[in-house]
């Protein structure tokens, strides 16, 4: 049996980002740290994505065109529970009317940008590894 035989698969992440370098940049970063990443445009798309393939985490952007990160989140609260399905949302916006309401909606936890890589990839491993309900990382 070879060594690749005895590896564990890699958790899958979902990012759904709007930014084009975003997405580029989340997905180099946790592809270098090991991940299956599948990276997305919108809101419609990640559902399309979660309902085609299973995720261990989705890295949600609240702040997109069409259909924005919090009513994607209600709707993946639809089918998967915050421990069945750990999302993190992130957001440039200073918005406490917004990160009260992802903790309503059953988010895992949220970054404000800028964010530290080392910070989101603690926040990753973290929930992968042990789902919570919302607590502010950043």
């Amino acid at each position: 049996m070879s060594a690749l035989a005895d590896e564990e698969p890699k958790a899958s992440i979902l990012i759904a980002d709007d930014d084009v370098s975003n997405r580029e940049v989340l997905s180099y970063y946790l592809r270098r740290k090991g991940y299956d990443v599948h990276a997305v445009a919108d809101g419609e798309l990640a559902l399309a994505a979660i309902a085609a393939r299973r995720f261990a985490l989705v890295l949600l952007d609240v702040v997109m065109p069409g259909l924005d990160g919090l009513e994607a989140l209600r709707r993946i609260r639809v089918t998967h529970s915050a421990r069945e399905l750990p999302v993190i949302l992130f957001t440039g916006l200073d918005a406490p009317d917004a990160l009260e309401a992802a903790g309503e909606l059953g988010a895992n936890a949220w970054l404000s940008k800028p964010y530290q890589l080392a910070d989101l990839l603690a926040a990753v491993r973290g929930q992968i590894a042990s789902p919570t309900i919302l607590t502010r990382t950043v």
